[in-house]
């Protein structure tokens, strides 16, 4: 019987991270969270391409088939699971101490998984939000990858646990709207529409193709990307949010073999 969550540590299962690891010891990674339906990675091709990105940038060897394969290898062990999330790791691998990088890395491979028990082709309830008191900060060297640094969304995600709502909107240093996730604002009249308004549409971290493919799940095709202020933004209080495992619908699969 699988067991929950499952890990592997370089393609093989695993309960244990070696140690030295630069991902531990700086956030020297990268990572991405996939949705998967019956061992199906969802939107794999939007995330293999932030992480082909975050590869260059970061200045690792060229790892994609071993990543690639591995990440075939855990979807391979989940098929009998309806809905799971998979969160694939990789680091620079170990190293002597000190923050620069060796000649020499190895990358390494760290998958887990676990099954989620909402049906991800149905909206959840509607999320309760509220503005964050901490502000998001701005390095342009690593916009547009999923590092290992994550300290903002933990401080964010503490204020939403202490507040006791579901999510906290985020604000930039210039005061405009970004988020953790992203959200569809209901129509305040209206029970069965989302609004398509670009104003009504906030969106930040990630993929924009994410929002850009989640035209199947509002009721008229249309969706906005973009940064809003604050002022410009809906009330937040009428929303349904998500990330990479909340039930976007997958575009036709992309092979990579």
């Amino acid at each position: 019987m699988q067991q929950f969550p499952a890990i592997w540590v370089d393609g093989e299962r695993s309960s244990a991270l070696p140690i030295p690891d630069r991902g531990l010891d700086f956030g020297d990674g990268l990572f991405e969270t996939l949705l998967l339906r019956e061992g199906r990675p969802l939107l794999v091709d939007y995330h293999w391409q932030r992480l082909l990105v975050g590869i260059e940038r970061l200045g690792f060897p060229d790892c994609r088939a071993v990543v690639y394969e591995r990440l075939m290898n855990a979807c391979s062990h989940l098929g009998a699971v309806p809905w799971a999330a998979l969160r694939l790791t990789l680091t620079r691998g170990p190293a002597p101490r000190g923050y620069a990088p060796p000649p020499d890395a190895r990358p390494r491979v760290v998958i887990s998984a676990a099954p989620l028990a909402q049906d991800r082709t149905r909206f959840p309830e509607a999320a309760e939000l509220e503005w964050a008191e901490m502000r998001w900060g701005a390095q342009p060297a690593l916009v547009g990858i999923k590092h290992l640094n994550r300290l903002e969304q933990v401080m964010a995600a503490r204020e939403a646990q202490a507040r006791g709502c579901d999510e906290v909107v985020m604000l930039n240093q210039d005061g405009e709207v970004c988020s953790l996730a992203f959200f569809f604002f209901r129509d305040a009249d209206s029970h069965d529409g989302f609004e398509d308004s670009p104003d009504h549409q906030a969106r930040a971290e990630g993929p924009a193709e994410d929002a850009q493919n989640a035209d199947e799940l509002t009721t008229d095709g249309s969706v906005a990307v973009g940064q809003q202020d604050r002022e410009d933004a809906p009330d937040a209080g009428r929303a349904v949010h998500g990330d990479g495992a909340d039930g976007i619908v997958d575009p036709e699969p992309v092979s990579y073999t």
